[in-house]
């Protein structure tokens, strides 16, 4: 067969993917996180996945990289300098923030023993402000209240 000829009399149906496949990445992730949740996963070299990762944020969603992060972090397959360079990012777009995505990028810095005094206590503080006014905005939500 040559090339382009791997289906010479076209008896197989052309399949389309509606979904590009960054935007299975964090299910994927999450999979292996899982496979075996309490044995460490240290062999697994991500270092492609955060350097594309670090290279390719604009093409996944906020809440894509808050949950890739955490579950890199799970599986004990992180570098902290990589957690350290999506701090401003996180920063910058602080208001999109979901109230799990802030308990998700709580858990995933302290879990990875990144503290104040690595990144500043501006990030931390401002992830709990999102919090509160998250919680505030479901709680008069669910009362009727603005």
């Amino acid at each position: 067969l040559e090339k382009d000829d791997s289906d010479p009399d076209k008896s197989f149906h052309r399949q389309d993917f509606p979904d590009a496949p960054q935007d299975h990445l964090e299910r994927f992730v999450f999979g292996i996180a899982m496979m075996g949740p309490s044995k460490r996963k240290e062999f697994l070299d991500t270092e492609w996945l955060r350097e594309w990762m670090c290279n390719n944020y604009y093409k996944l969603s906020l809440q894509n990289i808050v949950r890739i992060n955490r579950y890199l972090v799970q599986i004990r397959s992180f570098d902290k300098a990589y957690l350290e360079v999506f701090v401003e990012f996180f920063c910058a777009n602080m208001e999109q923030l979901t109230k799990s995505d802030v308990q998700d990028l709580t858990h995933t810095y302290n879990h990875a023993r990144i503290g104040e005094e690595a990144i500043g206590r501006h990030f931390f503080w401002a992830l709990g402000r999102q919090f509160q006014q998250q919680h505030v905005k479901r709680v008069a939500a669910k009362t009727g209240r603005r």
